[in-house]
């Protein structure tokens, strides 16, 4: 866009108040690419991915708004609703 070429940038990490930093190469440029280009699909398909649970979740900044527990087989939507409203009621309770 501007003809400049990034080498290298910083993830931070909210949670944990961390800097990461990351060199940028054309293996990343290209897969960045794809990656924006599928995220574009999907948003435009209006169909959610299954959900991927793991350790790198607890860092994530989008942890409250993603609730990968929350959805998949097996899972109640009653039930989900009702543990929800379960925890906000006791968090209220806590001084």
């Amino acid at each position: 866009m501007l003809g400049l070429t990034v080498h290298k940038g910083y993830l931070f990490y909210g949670k944990d108040r961390k800097r990461e930093e990351v060199f940028i190469n054309e293996e990343l440029r290209d897969e960045t690419i794809w990656l924006s280009t599928r995220l574009h699909e999907m948003f435009k398909s209006g169909k959610t991915p299954k959900a991927v649970i793991s350790s790198k979740c607890k860092s994530c900044s989008l942890e409250a708004h993603c609730r990968p527990k929350s959805a998949g087989r097996g899972k109640s939507v009653k039930r989900y609703i009702s543990q929800m409203i379960k925890e906000n009621l006791s968090d209220e309770e806590t001084p």
